[in-house]
């Protein structure tokens, strides 16, 4: 066996490593499991969301407070002391030889207040129900930010798996590539080529070498984002697993996402909220039943003495009534109808929202899953046209051209089958996060899950009575209904149309190349209009002005700019020096063709 064909033979193993079938050993690698357990539990952004639900839980003891007894100490001490003017003292004489000419008096007071409200109309109660409902509604939003930090770490897992592969790939072909550039110069020695066929493998190689460089850049983008996400550098990453739990048909995405999709049961919950909120309005015309009790002491300050010291106890209870507020409550009413007719519709947008998004991931699982198959087929195609097309090179039968299109072929069929099944496994865990069923004790076992309900017994807990629970019961039973009414939409239209059109723009109009920079008047501070400035030069006299379009090139021109001239035209603007270079060359080429 020749070496070339022995090279081809290693290379065509080199690309069948990242290929369809076979799969590389991985000894100790980081497994996907590992980079969903290290997110799940060290991910800022999935912290932070489940502290704003600890915050969220918070939420039922304001609204339940209500309804719990406050007991507050008071304690006051005051001193005064009062001058008596001339004409007081004067009167005082008839009394008294000599009156005092001030008072002074101090006074404490010491006591304990209970207040205890047994009944608001069912105001407390339905805020009680909507922070509730608060809660639960927190919870999905939980949920959705653990499915898309999931969907983020397996997109940056396979991403770092897909671009590996391809820059292997693109390696392999500039290895090529070189053995190609060396045949061709070999070829061209011994007289059987040409120097264009030379220059073509060149040129192409550079283009190999420049597509390899922008796939290292990939790779790098794709490990950053895997770092982003799941919190360390990527290290070798074993083959994805397969994803569990997929529907085994659309409608069947459909159906489980209309019962389990997080942002779907989150507006359900939220509407709920919303229509409690609407009976707390309401219980703002119902009367409310408050007791309180205080005892106390009052007395000197100073000699402080139980038996001189004025005992107080009190006890009250106050039945209050709303009459007239200027129609303040009947505006939160409104307000509250209205927010829940917002909550109800966007119910239908969030599942129009879901629907799409399952659809769409689910297209693209099929379509990379069709497309993988097909890359593989024209895979196999590739290898065996590029295996002959070596052959047929080295028996003179094919051009330098052909043998670099076959490994183009060759290689585009790798890069597409591996970006396909990528996007076909994106596709399923898409789906999955969509239908809500991308969580982590959905995909794994073995890693300890966050249980919000937890917190949310605890803050319960905290502060609870024994009889909170009759006068919540007690408060519901005058609570106000909701009142829900159909909503409001406009008229269907009858035999729409559209209006006429306008007259067409004509099709030779400039474009818009200078756009109006001027502020609305009071809408910008201190706004001058922005002036360029003259780069300073040493000798003012010979200070020139750039022209506004470079002078043409001539080919055969040195590329250097000459020392003595002044103009740096060809460095200081080298995109407008290439491409009158380039117009320069079409002249020539059209006048050598005439």
């Amino acid at each position: 066996m020749s070496t070339s064909s022995q090279k081809i033979r290693k290379l065509i193993l080199v690309f069948g490593c990242f290929g369809l079938t076979s799969r590389p050993f991985y000894l100790h690698a980081e497994t996907l499991g590992d980079a969903i357990a290290l997110a799940y539990q060290s991910n800022p952004s999935l912290q932070q969301a489940r502290a704003q639900l600890r915050g969220i839980d918070e939420n039922y003891v304001d609204a339940v407070s209500g309804l719990r007894p406050s007991v507050t100490l008071q304690a006051e001490a005051a001193y005064q002391q009062q001058r008596y003017g001339a004409a007081t003292i004067d009167s005082s004489r008839s009394f008294s030889a000599n009156p005092p000419t001030t008072l002074e008096t101090n006074t404490s007071v010491g006591q304990i207040v209970f207040q205890q409200t047994l009944y608001s109309g069912g105001r407390i109660s339905t805020q009680v129900r909507t922070a509730e409902a608060q809660i639960q509604a927190g919870r999905q939003g939980l949920r959705a930010t653990e499915g898309d930090l999931l969907l983020n770490v397996i997109n940056a897992y396979s991403s770092v798996r897909r671009d590996e592969a391809i820059l292997a790939v693109w390696r392999a072909s500039v290895e090529q590539f070189i053995h190609q550039l060396d045949e061709a110069q070999a070829r061209l020695n011994a007289g059987d080529a040409t120097q264009t066929d030379v220059e073509q493998a060149r040129a192409q190689l550079e283009l190999e070498r420049a597509s390899m460089d922008s796939a290292a850049q990939q790779l790098e983008s794709s490990r950053t984002a895997y770092t982003v996400y799941v919190g360390q550098n990527p290290g070798t990453l074993a083959p994805e697993p397969e994803l569990p739990g997929l529907p085994a048909s659309i409608d069947a995405a459909f159906d489980v996402a209309e019962a389990k999709s997080p942002e779907l049961t989150q507006a359900v919950i939220s509407e709920a909220a919303s229509r409690a909120a609407i009976a707390t309005a309401r219980a703002a015309y119902r009367p409310s039943i408050a007791f309180q009790a205080s005892y106390g002491y009052t007395g000197d300050v100073t000699p402080i003495v139980d038996k001189n010291l004025e005992r107080d106890l009190n006890a009250s209870a106050t039945i209050t009534q709303p009459l007239f507020n200027g129609g303040l409550i009947q505006s939160n009413i409104r307000k509250a109808v209205e927010q829940n007719n917002s909550d109800r519709i966007n119910i239908e947008v969030i599942r129009r929202q879901v629907i799409s998004n399952v659809a769409s991931y689910w297209n693209q699982m099929i379509t990379g899953e069709k497309n993988y198959k097909l890359q593989g087929l024209q895979t196999d195609a590739a290898r065996a046209a590029y295996l002959g097309m070596g052959q047929e090179y080295r028996a003179g039968q094919r051009s330098t051209f052909d043998v670099l299109y076959a490994e183009e072929v060759l290689r585009d069929a790798q890069i597409a089958a591996l970006t396909a099944r990528q996007a076909a496994y994106l596709g399923e865990a898409g789906v999955l996060r969509y239908i809500g069923t991308l969580q982590v004790e959905s995909l794994t076992v073995g890693i300890p899950t966050y249980n919000p309900a937890a917190n949310t017994r605890r803050v319960v807990a905290s502060g609870a009575l024994p009889l909170e629970g009759l006068l919540l019961n007690i408060d519901a039973l005058g609570a106000p209904g909701t009142g829900m009414k159909p909503m409001t939409a406009p008229p269907l239209a009858v035999a729409p149309q559209l209006r006429a059109a306008a007259a067409a723009v004509d099709d030779s109009a400039p474009m818009a190349t200078q756009l109006p920079v001027q502020p609305i008047p009071g809408s910008s501070a201190n706004y001058l209009q922005p002036e360029l400035r003259t780069l300073p030069s040493a000798d003012p006299a010979s200070a020139t002005v750039r022209p506004s379009s470079p002078a043409p090139v001539s080919p055969d021109s040195p590329t250097t700019p000459d020392a003595t001239s002044t103009g740096k035209s060809s460095q200081a603007d080298p995109i407008a020096a290439l491409l009158a270079h380039m117009q320069a060359q079409m002249g020539d080429a059209s006048g050598a063709n005439s």
